[in-house]
C-alpha cells in the first residue's frame, strides 16, 4: 500500500473513533456496580426527562431509595404500569435491588424521571448524578446524554 492510504486509513480510523458513542463506565458501590449511566436528551421544551441505568447486585438485597442531579429540580424513581389498557406512569419511594440479582432501569420500565430541567440536556454531554442506596449508601457518578436510550437500557426482554 501507499504511504497516502496508510494515513488515509489510520486518519479514517482516528475519526471513526472519536466520533463513536461515548459509553459509560461502569461504578463499584460496596456489592453494586451501576452500568449503562444515560439520561435522554431535551425533546423540544419539554423540562422533564427520563433515565436508565443498570444495578448488578453480588451480595444482599438493597434498594435505589432516591437520586439528585444539579441539572434539575427534582429527580424521581418512577415506575410504568398498565391499568386498563392505560399506561401510567407513579412515583415510587424505592425501588428493589434483588440479592444476587439486577435492577434495570429502562423506558416502558422503572426509570428515573429529571423533572424541571433547569436547561436542555444535549446529546453527547455528561451530567452528575447522586445515587442513593438503602445499605450501599450514596455515590455521584457520571450519566451520559443520550438521543435515544443504548439498547442495553432499551431492551425489554424477559418482562
Amino acid at each position: 500500500m501507499s504511504r497516502t492510504l496508510v494515513r488515509s486509513l489510520a486518519l479514517a480510523a482516528a475519526l471513526t473513533a472519536a466520533c463513536a458513542p461515548v459509553q459509560a463506565h461502569a461504578v463499584s458501590l460496596g456489592d453494586l456496580t451501576l452500568g449503562v449511566l444515560e439520561v435522554r436528551a431535551s425533546l423540544g421544551r419539554n423540562p422533564n426527562t427520563g433515565g436508565y441505568m443498570t444495578v448488578a447486585n453480588r451480595g444482599a438485597a438493597d434498594a435505589l431509595v432516591g437520586a439528585s442531579c444539579t441539572c434539575a429540580r427534582a429527580v424521581e424513581l418512577h415506575v410504568m404500569s398498565h391499568q386498563g389498557g392505560v399506561m401510567r406512569m407513579d412515583k415510587v419511594d424505592s425501588l428493589a435491588v434483588p440479592a444476587r440479582g439486577r435492577l434495570e432501569l429502562k423506558p416502558g420500565g422503572a426509570h428515573l424521571m429529571f423533572l424541571g430541567l433547569k436547561a436542555p440536556l444535549k446529546a453527547g454531554t455528561d451530567v452528575p448524578v447522586t445515587l442513593r442506596f438503602r445499605k450501599a449508601g450514596e455515590v455521584t457518578t457520571m450519566f451520559h446524554v443520550v438521543a435515544t436510550p443504548s439498547a442495553a437500557a432499551a431492551d425489554h426482554s424477559g418482562h
